[in-house]
């Protein structure tokens, strides 16, 4: 998030420089959420932000073609690292993310209830742009609410697919930070970010930093060059007179502890290091985390595609958020090389762990739409289990996702041995029951059914009415609506949790403890190999076109008659016992959400959970 004002106040010390045929190492977080902005400029004339939201394909395509624009000014990438662990300490300030991000979807809620304003603006045709560095204003709805959830990973996942970047690509065992800071101070070159934080790190003599705002293409003489205003912490230091030992440290720390002193008054202050001196204690909580990496962690290379995979090479190629749980576990933090392992302890808060899911965009007054595939996270979360001795088994997982104030998280148990063999045994039988009753049904044509059976199985459970059949039996939506949202959401969730099972056995098959999965679930991980990547992912634009198909209408009679549901399966709304179940159903959930932490049992089915034919 970075240091505020810390670039305004030293703009003046910065060089606007030519970047033709610099080495470049790029801050990977911030590299996927610059092209997000970049690709929302494409959409003036959105009317809401779901318009305005690209497709994750458009994404990934921008990604490539931005940093292809970029080499072709001579300039070399030279490492692209994303974020793979981040340490406990950063619990508090992603839970305050979480809780402006429940609040930010709130309030466009609470401000259009019913009718969502909309024009055509996806409808229309737009040119190709003359450069991915034009600099054009995002559309104005656009920061109504969050980024869409799976940014990161998608262009993670187009940089991995790439013949030229994937060797150059990793996910990190640690905050990408670090391992960009690390890579400049040993080798010289500039690291790109759209966060301040790193002007603080030790970039050595000759390190830099740029902000991908800041890049500039000119013409003159028709020759282009690239510009852009370069920091060299170690220059800055010397002419602010700093005290070399501490760097730009000490002078952050003041701005920390006085934001609104002025340039001169800080510039004095640290020289004299006067806030290190009265708060030391403070001073040494603010630097550690900036602490470089140990000489001993060292990086490896991705190995290629068409060669087997080592434990490591996998661990490098994981979606964040999945490595981040992941890492949590010994063997695999061990075999990453995971640094700084004893500031944070796997299991240490009563034997369960913490998993931030990415944020989805769905309905504020409906249940979470994460709530539909909890089942299947439940399965991925145990199969790690399996990777491990018993003595480091978890026995719970603290998922983050909507989160009110004073909200911890919601605590899920995780499945036995035995019963994670059920459910990956009833996962493959529903999936060949989809595909007997639906023949030559595509991969994401068998994904979408296996979401809309959930959707089904969830509903029932819950005593509500299936939302995907509302949807898709009344012919589809004429416009965009909170349960077209809401439901596209629920099948994003349905779709990720897949994704967060398939890498997680991924992770299982080449681990030392292999031997522990059965063979149901490696016959689990095979049928996951269908799973479509992220690029060709449910989305709302997608999916308003989808719930009027007869592909979903097909799929949806399908899973009904493996469920022996007949016509719409509405609920009895006048049948008075029925509405006093209800309303003592309402309450009950009313009371469980208001805890700080809501428990689920650990099924005694999680094959039911999943949802049998």
């Amino acid at each position: 998030m970075g240091i505020p004002h810390l670039i305004t106040h030293l703009r003046p010390y910065s060089e606007n420089t030519n970047f033709n045929g610099q080495n470049v190492i790029i801050d990977g977080p911030g590299f996927a959420y610059h092209i997000f902005h970049t690709c929302l400029a494409e959409e003036p004339e959105a009317r809401n932000p779901f318009e305005a939201f690209p497709s994750y394909k458009k994404i990934g395509d921008a990604a490539i073609r931005w940093l292809e624009e970029l080499e072709g000014f001579g300039v070399e990438v030279k490492k692209i690292y994303f974020d793979g662990f981040l340490p406990a300490s950063k619990k508090k300030t992603r839970s305050s993310r979480l809780m402006n991000y429940t609040k930010q979807l709130a309030l466009y809620h609470e401000a259009w209830p019913q009718v969502i304003p909309s024009g055509n603006a996806q409808q229309k045709p737009k040119g190709r742009r003359s450069s991915m560095f034009d600099h054009k204003s995002s559309a104005a709805v656009s920061g109504h609410v969050p980024a869409i959830p799976f940014l990161v990973p998608a262009i993670l996942e187009k940089l991995l697919a790439s013949e030229r970047f994937q060797s150059i690509t990793s996910v990190s065992p640690g905050e990408a930070d670090l391992y960009c800071a690390r890579y400049v101070k040993e080798h010289g070159g500039t690291v790109l970010t759209g966060d301040s934080d790193l002007l603080v790190h030790d970039l050595g003599a000759l390190g830099s930093v740029s902000f991908f705002k800041d890049l500039e293409v000119s013409e003159q003489c028709n020759i282009k060059t690239i510009r852009c205003c370069q920091y060299t912490p170690a220059l800055i230091v010397e002419r602010l007179d700093l005290n070399r030992s501490y760097g730009l440290k000490s002078f952050a720390f003041e701005m920390v502890m006085d934001p609104h002193a002025s340039l001169p008054k800080l510039k004095q202050k640290s020289k004299d290091i006067k806030a290190v001196t009265d708060y030391p204690g403070m001073y040494t909580d603010f630097v550690k985390e900036y602490e470089a990496l140990p000489k001993e962690v060292h990086t490896t290379e991705c190995t290629e595609s068409n060669a087997p995979k080592s434990l490591q090479a996998v661990l490098r190629t994981l979606d964040p958020r999945i490595s981040e749980y992941v890492l949590q576990f010994p063997q695999a933090a061990e075999a990453a090389e995971r640094p700084f392992p004893a500031s944070v302890q796997p299991a240490e808060n009563g034997n369960s762990v913490d998993m931030f899911l990415p944020f989805l965009l769905d309905c504020p007054s409906k249940t979470s739409a994460w709530e539909m595939s909890t089942a299947v996270r439940q399965l991925a979360y145990g199969v790690m289990n399996l990777t491990e001795p018993k003595e480091n088994h978890v026995v719970a997982v603290v998922e983050h996702r909507r989160q009110q104030k004073g909200s911890r998280g919601r605590e899920w148990q995780l499945p036995t041995y035995d019963e994670i063999e059920e459910a990956s045994a009833g996962l493959v039988e529903l999936a060949e029951s989809i595909g007997k009753k639906m023949p030559g049904l595509s991969g994401f044509g068998l994904w979408r059914a296996i979401a809309l059976h959930q959707d089904l199985v969830f509903s029932s459970s819950a005593g509500k009415q299936s939302l995907g059949s509302l949807i898709i039996e009344s012919g589809g939506p004429k416009r965009l609506s909170w349960d077209t949202i809401h439901f596209s959401a629920q099948l994003q969730g349905s779709f990720y949790s897949f994704r967060m099972l398939k890498q997680i056995l991924e992770v299982a098959l080449v681990s030392q403890y292999e031997e522990n999965l059965s063979a149901a679930s490696k016959r689990l991980s095979e049928l996951l190999k269908s799973l479509p990547d992220l690029q060709a992912f449910p989305d709302v634009h997608a999916d308003l076109e989808s719930f009027k198909s007869s592909a979903d209408c097909k799929a949806l009679s399908a899973v009904k008659a493996l469920l022996n549901i007949r016509g719409q399966d509405t609920m009895d709304n006048g049948n008075a016992k029925s509405t006093k179940k209800d309303k003592k159903n309402k309450r009950k959930r009313a009371q469980e959400s208001s805890a700080s932490v809501e428990v689920t049992k650990r099924p005694n089915n999680m094959f039911d959970l999943l949802g049998s034919t």
